[in-house]
């Protein structure tokens, strides 16, 4: 329960649930608006909508069971996933199996390197707090490129990537060979 402004000096990860599984983590109760976030439906969605949002994903859970070796339904999957709503660590852990799996069942694809480094860099430190994922997001990319040569999108999402990370003489580099 937030009893004011403050939070303790350790942040918010002092009420955390340390190591255990995500099912045994507290809920933020907040003492204005919806107690809880995300249980209510956001503006302009219905209730219908929700539903039908939540059927089309296990549609797609179906498709890609049964398809086991084709990776667009992956693709499709993880997005749709990724997409339907906060973003949270489950959600991204779940994209980023299905898409590891679509990488698996096709390396050639430039897609999905990339899709993955995207991943690596937004969710690797924020969500979990994973100091290795920024290098590993550069070497996803650096295949998207090998991939994907002459597509500009490899290069610049490496080049932000290395921009957000203060990492400039990487960056020079990658100009400089394109």
């Amino acid at each position: 329960l937030i009893s004011g402004e403050n939070n303790p000096d350790g942040g918010k990860s002092c009420w955390g649930s340390g190591f255990l599984p995500t099912a045994y983590q507290g809920v933020e109760l907040r003492n204005a608006g919806d107690p809880v976030l995300f249980l209510t439906d956001p503006p302009g969605v219905s209730r219908a909508a929700r539903r039908a949002g939540s059927e089309g994903i296990e549609r797609m859970r179906r498709a890609a069971r049964l398809n086991p070796l084709h990776p667009e339904y992956r693709h499709d999957l993880a997005m749709a996933v990724l997409n339907s709503g906060p973003p949270d660590p489950e959600r991204y852990a779940s994209s980023y199996r299905l898409l590891a799996e679509a990488r698996r069942l096709k390396p050639i694809d430039p897609r999905f390197p990339l899709l993955l480094g995207r991943l690596e860099a937004l969710a690797g430190d924020r969500l979990f707090h994973d100091g290795g994922a920024a290098e590993r997001a550069t070497t996803l990319y650096r295949e998207a490129i090998r991939l994907a040569p002459h597509d500009p999108r490899p290069r610049l999402e490496l080049a932000h990537h290395l921009l957000e990370a203060d990492d400039e003489a990487p960056i020079i580099r990658l100009v400089n060979g394109m």
